[in-house]
C-alpha cells in the first residue's frame, strides 16, 4: 500500500516547494530552495523515506507555518511503515492549510491503517473521488470498505463493494 501513496500523490515532491510560498507564511526556505528544502526533497523523490523523515522533521522546525513540510513528513512517515507517525504532521498540516486535499487523502489512509476507522471514513470517501490513478483508487476503495465494516457501516462497505467490481 505504500507504493500506492506515491501513485496517488504524482509530483507532489516538486509541486510542494512551488506551492510552499502560497502556503501562508513566506519562508526562506520554502522560496529559494536552500540545501535542506533540496535535501529533503531530493530524499523524497527517490523514495529515501528515512532521509526524508530526518529532513522534513529539521525543516518543520526551522519553518513550523510551511504546510508543505508537514504534509511531506506526514507522507514520508506512511511511506515507511509509519502511520501512527504520520498522524501528527498530516493534522499539523491541516491545521495550517484547511484545503489541502493531499493532506486530507494521505490522513484518511493513515488513520484507516491504524484502525481509526471513524474519522478515516469521511476522508477515504472524498479521496476515492479525487484518486486519479486506478490502482490508488482501488486501495482507497478497499480501505474505505475495510473502515466501514469495522465500524458497522454495512451498506457503505456494500456500495463500496460495487464499486470495486465496476472497475
Amino acid at each position: 500500500m505504500r507504493r500506492i501513496l506515491a501513485i496517488l500523490l504524482p509530483g507532489l515532491g516538486l509541486a510542494t516547494l512551488v506551492f510552499a510560498g502560497q502556503a501562508g507564511a513566506k519562508s526562506p526556505a520554502a522560496t529559494s530552495g536552500d540545501p535542506a528544502s533540496r535535501e529533503a526533497q531530493a530524499a523524497f523523490t527517490r523514495g529515501d523515506w528515512q532521509t526524508a523523515i530526518q529532513e522534513y522533521e529539521k525543516l518543520v522546525r526551522v519553518a513550523p507555518r510551511i504546510s508543505e513540510y508537514h504534509l511531506n513528513l506526514g507522507i514520508a512517515y506512511y511511506s515507511a511503515g509509519r502511520p501512527y507517525d504520520a498522524v501528527a504532521p498530516l493534522r499539523q498540516a491541516l491545521k495550517l492549510n484547511p484545503a489541502l486535499a493531499q493532506a486530507k487523502d494521505s490522513l484518511g489512509m493513515s488513520l484507516a491503517e491504524t484502525g481509526h476507522c471513524d474519522e478515516a471514513l469521511p476522508l477515504l470517501k472524498k479521496a476515492v473521488t479525487r484518486a486519479s490513478d486506478k490502482d490508488a483508487k482501488r486501495t482507497i476503495e478497499l480501505d474505505t470498505v475495510r473502515c466501514a465494516m469495522a465500524v458497522n457501516r454495512l451498506d457503505d462497505a456494500i456500495d463500496f463493494l460495487r464499486l470495486l467490481t465496476r472497475g
